[in-house]
């Protein structure tokens, strides 16, 4: 494996972990709190935040490894000159915000001494994750939308007129620069 391969592998590998992380935070945190305004006996925030965290990072972790060597075909072995593609570890962090409720729900239960409410199981942290995780892509999708649609509402009304072109002045020639 060549050192550039390494490096871009090391790099989408980060940046798998910092999304993962982050999105498994604040899936669980948008989820709990919807669930908490509609007076669902959901978890209090400081344990989301630490159930969505750990999961979101040890989940990135496992899909990122799954997504690069078995499916994109990208092992420690292979050697190839592209390196690793824009965003790659970006995007292969999705299953792990996705199934960041599971995985730091059974971690937190199990493993590490924290009080976890006896009301709060696995099925709540999935649909905690999972709620989360659909709010913020909407709301990302809507940014998205929005960059586009507020320029075109103030770009359609200069292009639309009577159809008389009063910019433009006859006296110069078109074809100079």
């Amino acid at each position: 494996m060549s050192l550039k391969t390494a490096m871009a592998f090391t790099m989408a590998l980060v940046a798998a972990m910092v999304s993962s992380t982050l999105g498994g935070l604040l899936s669980m945190l948008i989820g709990n709190a919807i669930f908490r305004h509609f007076h669902h006996p959901f978890v209090d925030d400081r344990d989301a935040a630490c159930i969505g965290a750990l999961g979101g990072l040890i989940a990135g972790v496992v899909s990122f490894f799954l997504c690069s060597c078995l499916l994109c075909a990208t092992c420690f072995c292979c050697e190839w000159d592209g390196g690793m593609e824009k965003l790659h570890g970006v995007l292969q962090s999705l299953p792990g915000v996705l199934l960041s409720g599971i995985i730091g729900y059974a971690i937190l239960k199990h493993a590490a001494p924290v009080p976890i409410p006896a009301n709060f199981d696995v099925s709540r942290a999935f649909i905690t994750s999972i709620v989360g995780t659909h709010v913020c892509i909407a709301s990302v999708l809507a940014w998205k939308l929005a960059l586009v649609v507020i320029p075109l509402i103030f770009t359609v009304p200069c292009c639309i007129g009577d159809g008389s072109r009063d910019d433009i002045d006859e006296n110069i020639p078109m074809n100079k620069v």
